[in-house]
């Protein structure tokens, strides 16, 4: 590097040293009576740092240093995330190197600089989506109102409630100011730097104590930028995301409140109907007692699906083979509320029929349990099946997965209320070998056949099968025992 270029760099170091003492000076005063002192500095900043520096014999040519461009709000981000700002800035205003950390005087104004250029820009960025912002924040303001508790939820379904109030709620509450307060926190601490630098100059042992302050450990400057920079695409990224997507968002606010409403209605009304008409028929309260926990049981289980559902689909764009106007997240929405309303219907409508056929039989207890959760099966079962449409109309396997795994438990609920059943009635005629195939149908994987929807289908109906099969040896043993 010739001495021209070594006297030009020395230059912008100490014009660059020099504005950002007057932007702390600004920040300090208010703004008052210095911003045309920075815009001076700011015009020989760009005068100095565009000067082309003749090659001669004992040089080989360089190109002058571009200054940063002016961007819109859009492309600045673009940029930030691409590293091209970062290295327009670099290159213009501190020779394409990075301070070393061990040189506290060079990292705190270095870090100083590309906190208020972030800031400067954060600033043009809140003006242009500040109506994304505040159409978001309308909506997280209307999920911050707590929902009064009815008193026929637990503790534990209120907190479920609750969960996904909150979740959404803190989804859609946008503030940059928050992202300027943690950029604001990185540059307080470079200004405590400089401050400290300030106290040793002012002593009487500054070669020592500015040793010292050499040897302390600080993040090196790349990974300030790094990270800083992290910091405010994660936000962008959510928020264009969020614009991007607002007719999906409300859609599953309304979900959201729906399946509350619904939820409650069936902790109150439903569950009160079901006692009233086992009270018509003098069915025992121990029975009802039953019936409206297993009820509750599975109602509890699709209830829990839909938080990570909407989560999940909120999280990226679902790519499918056949388009459509319905999101693969509403289909399966919609899958699930009519499961729920089946199950619904089923304790309404069919359960205490199914106890009074096999009431005053011998053994009915156990008939009363294999043929409701027969009954069950086949709903689950229906289920599964328009899963299926929804599954291999996915694009990407990761995607299948995941409403593969979504869907898993509520089959095993049925799996698992017969084994749970032979195992608290102590019903030892019933063969351990049945026990081990309940076992094993319930460990079962079916990723394996997300590639081939017809293997899948077959993989489905077998499970199905073997379930039915099974209750049918039960009722075999069972048989033999009145035998």
């Amino acid at each position: 590097m010739s001495e021209i270029e070594n006297f030009r760099n020395s230059i912008l170091n100490v014009l660059a040293e020099k504005r950002s003492r007057v932007f702390s000076e600004e920040s300090n005063n208010e703004g008052k009576g210095f911003s045309s002192e920075k815009d001076s500095i700011d015009s020989l900043l760009e005068k100095f740092s565009s000067v082309t520096i003749q090659p001669s014999m004992n040089n080989v040519p360089t190109a002058a240093p571009t200054a940063p461009p002016t961007v819109p709000p859009n492309s600045w981000a673009e940029a930030l995330s691409s590293y091209n700002y970062y290295n327009n800035l670099m290159a213009c205003k501190f020779n394409n190197s990075l301070p070393a950390a061990s040189n506290p005087i060079r990292y705190y104004t270095f870090i100083q600089y590309w906190t208020r250029e972030l800031i400067e820009n954060l600033d043009k960025c809140d003006k242009e989506k500040s109506d994304v912002v505040q159409a978001f924040n309308i909506i997280s303001l209307n999920l911050s109102k707590n929902r009064q508790k009815i008193p026929s939820l637990t503790e534990k379904e209120y907190e479920l409630l609750e969960s996904r109030r909150i979740f959404f709620k803190d989804m859609l509450s946008l503030n940059i100011n928050d992202i300027k307060s943690k950029i604001l926190a990185v540059k307080r601490q470079a200004d405590d730097l400089e401050h400290r630098i300030d106290d040793i100059n002012n002593g009487n042992n500054s070669i020592y104590e500015l040793a010292l302050l050499e040897k302390e450990e600080r993040a090196n400057a790349l990974l300030i930028v790094d990270n800083t920079r992290e910091i405010i695409m994660k936000s962008l990224r959510r928020i264009n995301y969020l614009d991007e997507h607002r007719q999906f968002v409300s859609k599953a606010v309304d979900i959201l409140d729906k399946w509350t409403n619904d939820y409650e209605h069936f902790k109150g009304t439903y569950i009160e109907k079901i006692r009233q008409d086992c009270e018509k028929d003098e069915i025992e309260k121990e029975i009802q007692d039953t019936w409206c926990s297993e009820w509750t049981k599975l109602r509890f289980a699709i209830e829990e699906k839909i938080k990570p559902l909407l989560e999940w689909g909120l999280s990226h764009d679902i790519l499918t083979e056949n388009e459509s106007e319905i999101t693969v997240t509403e289909s399966l929405e919609t899958s699930l509320e009519n499961y729920k309303n089946s199950v619904d219907k089923f304790y309404l409508e069919k359960r205490k029929g199914i106890y009074q056929q096999v009431s005053n039989k011998a053994s009915g207890d156990f008939q009363d349990k294999t043929n409701t959760e027969k009954e069950l099966w086949e709903l689950t079962n229906r289920l599964q099946k328009d899963l299926q449409k929804i599954i291999f109309n996915c694009v990407n396997f990761s995607d299948r997965i995941f409403i593969v795994n979504w869907s898993k438990s509520l089959p095993d609920i049925q799996i698992d209320e017969i084994v749970t059943y032979i195992q608290n009635n102590n019903l030892k005629n019933i063969s351990q070998s049945i026990l081990d195939e309940f076992a094993a149908l319930r460990q079962k994987t079916y990723e394996e056949y997300l590639s081939d929807v017809k293997a899948y289908c077959e993989a489905m109906e077998k499970r199905a099968n073997e379930y039915n099969s099974l209750l049918f040896k039960m009722n075999k043993d069972m048989e033999k025992l009145k035998g």
